[in-house]
């Protein structure tokens, strides 16, 4: 381990057999404060075979409160996720960049963008976000513009997973859509600025 990657500590949980559950969240949020206190990046879940579906926002918010210096933060679907833990993420973890929080390619996640609000109406609240990948969510596409409008520098990102499967990326590949038939779309500054079939 490098001294950078000791210092500022990741965890990622990609493509495994092992169900991440609200468990586990509460037992890193135990875990010594000097890691907890430098732990800068959080991944998991798979959204083809379901693994993050378990996750709580009660969990998700207990994380936030025991890490504040998490900078990226990804939620593959966490189908049971919502308005009020992206606020709790951006309450707690002053210095986020980037939230991703997915549903899978058959359940659709509980994020409607009634954060959005709050974001508008406090300019502190998340001042150093750059994107915010909500993928497999029924945002309100009003909401979204009224915010996008502004935090021009936002990078929103919305639409249907593909899924991390071979089949499902080499059928949108073929299609320029997701799986569902619905394409991913990036938005800057109330615009589409970006059209494909998968989020970065």
């Amino acid at each position: 381990m490098s001294r950078s990657e000791y210092l500022h500590p990741h965890i990622t949980n990609p493509h495994t057999n092992h169900v991440l559950c609200s468990t586990h969240l509460l037992a890193l949020a135990n875990a010594p404060k000097v890691f907890r206190a430098s732990l800068t990046s959080f991944a998991c879940g798979n959204s083809d075979s379901g693994y993050g579906s378990s996750l709580s926002h009660a969990a998700v918010a207990t994380l936030a409160k025991a890490c504040p210096a998490l900078q990226n933060i990804a939620f593959k679907s966490s189908c049971d996720l919502t308005d009020a833990t992206i606020y709790a993420l951006l309450k707690h973890c002053p210095n986020l960049h980037s939230i991703s929080i997915s549903g899978n390619n058959k359940v659709t996640g509980k994020i409607t963008g009634a954060v959005f609000r709050k974001l508008e109406k406090n300019p502190g609240l998340g001042k150093g976000l750059k994107k915010l990948d909500l993928v497999d969510q029924d945002l309100d596409l009003k909401e979204l513009n009224a915010l996008l409008k502004t935090r021009r520098r936002l990078e929103v990102v919305k639409g249907k997973t593909i899924g991390d499967g071979t089949a499902a990326r080499f059928v949108a590949s073929l299609t320029g859509t997701s799986s569902g038939g619905d394409p991913v779309r990036k938005w800057r500054g109330g615009k589409i600025v970006n059209t494909g079939f998968g989020s970065e």
